[in-house]
């Protein structure tokens, strides 16, 4: 098959008329040509070229066309330019952008957290007041007992313990509550010794009542202005060692017949008929270790009576009318006694010490 070479032809188009066809030149020529082609191969079938016209035109826009080996230069020179721009240092902003995005997510995090935390603590606190209010509730309210009726529970515990003490100090009692509710002819009873009633009012009534206790040794009514009638009903008490009768209303006369109770040894006495006399009076009785006089106007005197008791170890002198000449004095001569004035050591007492 003959090979032909037509240079801008486009096979769709006709070839126009006054195109030349010019067949290769005779074998003489054949050499020459082939020395121009600078290409020579026996047995190739001989190479027709049509030439059309403006053929020249052509070639000259084909010439000015990029060749492959052109295009595929600018290719190759295009990846190296990227490779430069890549080579660059990059930018650091949008690293710096995306380590605070991460922060601020990090502390919207935390803050949520702890939101989340606040709310549930919140809850239990409100459910942990919920109940104790609830249990508030629920407990019933507290009863009020009379004295009548606080009384009555007293002594039914004495009788179950078979107590030895009957003590009244957080409620009033007075002399119907008392007869009432202390039956003293009730063996159960018997054991009481100690009757110490520091809240309401008991007369010479009620201290002859007590007074039928077999084995009292301790009688202290407060707030109580028992009279000589009553001191009349204790001699009974052979047993009694400690009468404390801080608002009585005992006369020197009453209170001379309690020599008659051979082991008192504790007396305390508050009454706002006594006067200094009664110091001789109480000088007799030598079997006392302990005197409290309170609101007596014992005078220099008056101490100096006090002080010849054989067996007095504590002497106690609230609003007396003892000079610094009497006390001077029982110092002196008596440094062996533990004297109190007005619930306080003496400056000058040897034996002073803290109370608690």
């Amino acid at each position: 098959m003959t090979g032909v070479s037509v240079p801008g032809y486009n096979p769709g188009e006709s070839v126009p008329p006054e195109d030349e066809v010019s067949e290769t030149p005779d074998p003489s020529s054949g050499k020459d040509a082939a020395q121009d082609t600078g290409e020579a191969n026996d047995g190739d079938p001989p190479v027709v070229s049509i030439r059309t016209a403006g053929a020249d035109e052509q070639e000259e826009d084909v010439s000015e066309e990029q060749t492959p080996t052109e295009a595929a230069a600018e290719v190759v020179e295009q990846p190296a330019e990227d490779a430069e721009a890549e080579a660059e240092p990059p930018d650091p902003t949008p690293r710096l952008q995306r380590i605070v995005a991460t922060l601020r997510s990090k502390v919207t995090v935390k803050r949520v957290r702890i939101f989340i935390m606040g709310a549930v603590l919140l809850a239990l606190v409100s459910v942990l007041v919920g109940t104790l209010t609830a249990e508030k509730d629920e407990v019933p309210p507290l009863v009020v007992l009379r004295p009548d009726d606080r009384l009555e529970e007293m002594m039914a515990t004495l009788q179950e313990t078979s107590s030895t003490l009957f003590h009244i100090v957080d409620f009033e009692i007075n002399d119907r509550l008392l007869l009432k509710h202390f039956d003293v002819s009730d063996e159960s009873f018997h054991a009481i010794d100690t009757v110490l009633i520091d809240r309401g009012k008991i007369t010479d009534q009620g201290v002859i009542h007590l007074s039928t206790l077999p084995n009292l040794t301790h009688l202290r009514l407060r707030e109580s202005d028992v009279t000589d009638a009553g001191i009349d009903s204790l001699l009974s008490c052979k047993k009694l060692w400690i009468l404390n009768l801080p608002h009585s209303r005992i006369t020197r006369d009453g209170l001379a017949k309690l020599i008659e109770l051979p082991r008192l040894s504790q007396l305390r006495i508050g009454s706002p008929v006594l006067t200094n006399d009664v110091c001789r009076t109480i000088a007799k009785m030598q079997q006392l270790r302990s005197l409290h006089l309170i609101g007596v106007p014992v005078t220099d005197e008056g101490l100096r009576e006090l002080a010849a008791m054989p067996r007095l170890e504590s002497l106690y002198l609230d609003d007396s009318a003892v000079t610094d000449v009497g006390w001077d004095w029982l110092f002196e001569f008596h440094p062996e006694l533990h004297v109190h004035v007005n619930q306080q050591h003496h400056d000058r007492d040897p034996h002073s010490h803290q109370h608690h």
